[in-house]
């Protein structure tokens, strides 16, 4: 019933599970994201704060991030900056 882009992000870039200072070591190389684009649930539902994230997360993963946008359109500008 709602959308936690958050968490999944944080699990499919490895690091849900990481403490301080260690490395992620993961393998994944690409992901693909099918979402309305509208965070509604988790811990983090502000999409400014899951693209800080994801950003300072992908600096050194440089996993490529692919969206699929399924929504109509208030959510379409997230998905776009999140895949770039």
């Amino acid at each position: 019933g709602g959308t936690n882009v958050y968490a999944a992000l944080l699990h499919v870039l490895g690091a849900s599970q990481l403490r301080f200072g260690q490395q992620i070591k993961n393998g994944v190389e690409e992901v693909f994201l099918l979402s309305d684009g509208e965070p509604s649930v988790g811990s983090v539902k502000d999409p400014e704060e899951i693209l800080r994230v994801v950003r300072e997360i992908n600096r050194y993963q440089k996993i490529r991030i692919n969206t699929v946008f399924t929504g109509t359109d208030k959510g379409a500008e997230f998905m776009r900056r999140l895949a770039r």
